[in-house]
């Protein structure tokens, strides 16, 4: 068992430089010493910064979120992206048994300009409440 985020990735770290590839997080669950009065969000995947890649990982029997994560930036383009290939079962990312499967932050942080548009691929979500 694990007590709360099994990988956590703070906004302080680099933006668009970590690869996370082909992890595991299972039972992920609230510290039993937590306090009750205000429920502290978590994940199995907290990744409080935009990655470079994100691809192969799944998170099972979390007891809130199985990813809260920043999507990757992307141009604004009406329907689907031609330039962008399929996804593949290597870069899936899933979620089961969780609270939430998938939660996104918002792609920009406070210190950039942001106009342009966000996209998550590779999402997969069953079994989940949300």
């Amino acid at each position: 068992r694990t007590y709360g985020s099994a990988v956590w990735l703070s906004r302080t770290c680099a933006a668009d430089t970590i690869r996370v590839l082909g992890n595991a997080a299972m039972g992920n669950l609230r510290h039993p010493s937590e306090p009750l009065a205000w429920v502290r969000p978590f994940a199995a995947f907290l990744l409080e910064t935009r990655v470079a890649q994100l691809a192969g990982n799944i998170a099972a029997g979390s007891a809130d979120s199985g990813f809260v994560l920043r999507p990757e930036l992307a141009e604004c383009v009406r329907g689907a992206d031609p330039t962008v290939a399929a996804v593949g079962a290597a870069d899936l990312n899933e979620a089961v048994g969780t609270l939430t499967g998938f939660f996104l932050l918002k792609a920009c942080t406070q210190s950039e300009m942001c106009d342009a548009c966000a996209r998550l691929r590779g999402a997969l979500a069953w079994k989940s409440a949300h």
